[in-house]
């Protein structure tokens, strides 16, 4: 067995990291869509 390189595990955990935020980013965006939308239908059938 082999371990990877300390420069190899940073550049990894900054990738993982960026993802994790971009992803995180992007369902923010898709709640706040249905939200919106939910609200709107709400007030629609009041």
């Amino acid at each position: 067995m082999t371990w990877i390189s300390k420069e190899e595990a940073q550049k990894s955990t900054v990738v993982v990291a960026v993802f994790t935020i971009i992803f995180a980013i992007a369902v923010f965006l898709v709640d706040q869509g249905f939200q919106k939308t939910l609200e709107g239908f709400f007030n629609f059938i009041k």
